[in-house]
């Protein structure tokens, strides 16, 4: 499964200033209702506070992969954040989250939504992928940079 047709640069944010994950799930939710369209942000929103309550989807890397199966969405996708400062994600044990991939999945394809899960990790345990993603100038090059990561792990 390639990324290209399920993130968007659109959907690729790098910000700055953000003080916690329920304050980063609401900023993301906006946006992503902002820019898809047919999603209630605070629903979406509750979604995803709901997972992550359930078991926080942080990793060891400082990687957090907040998902949610949501009945409005037209498709399933993919909203990419870069965080100048990480957050915690719940779980202890784990270094606050400074890329953040955050899915959304339509019901009818929850097949889609485990696969990019599946393809998402992959590439951020790939040697060197994190780093360069890190140190993305902007949105648009957050966006090619993930673009790159993806076509050289096949």
């Amino acid at each position: 499964m390639k990324l290209e047709p399920l993130i968007q640069p659109e959907l690729t944010l790098v910000l700055d200033g953000i003080g916690s994950r329920d304050e980063l799930l609401g900023k993301v939710a906006d946006h992503v209702a902002a820019t898809i369209g047919q999603i209630d942000p605070a629903a979406l929103e509750s979604a995803l506070a709901a997972r992550e309550s359930h078991m926080p989807t942080s990793t060891p890397e400082g990687v957090a992969f907040p998902h949610a199966m949501y009945d409005g969405a037209p498709k399933t996708f993919v909203a990419t954040v870069l965080l100048r400062k990480g957050v915690g994600f719940g779980n202890d044990k784990h270094p606050a989250s400074d890329v953040v991939f955050v899915l959304v999945g339509a019901p009818e394809s929850a097949w889609q939504h485990v696969s990019l899960l599946a393809r998402l990790a992959r590439i951020c345990h790939a040697p060197g992928a994190l780093k360069s993603l890190r140190a993305a100038a902007d949105p648009n090059d957050l966006y090619d940079r993930l673009l790159a990561e993806d076509a050289r792990h096949g």
